[in-house]
């Protein structure tokens, strides 16, 4: 365990939200790559990417966001 100041990096919670939150980005970006490429004839290849990997990264932290306030994670 590595230790700062005394204090664990990541204890059981953080490491329970992390956890949580990635599978549930994980499958908000799912939903968000078949939305884009059910629409995929109105955008060009460089804005579907784009748009893509920003919503993958906002979906990971509106799911963080999310499960960090939870309270049955303990």
């Amino acid at each position: 365990m590595k230790w700062k100041l005394r204090l664990p990096f990541d204890d059981e919670r953080t490491r329970k939200v992390k956890i949580y939150s990635a599978g549930k980005a994980y499958f908000y970006s799912l939903y968000i790559w078949i939305v884009l490429f059910a629409f995929h004839k109105f955008l060009e290849i460089d804005d579907l990417l784009l748009i893509g990997l920003f919503g993958m990264a906002g979906s990971l932290y509106v799911s963080w966001l999310l499960t960090r306030k939870q309270k049955g994670l303990e």
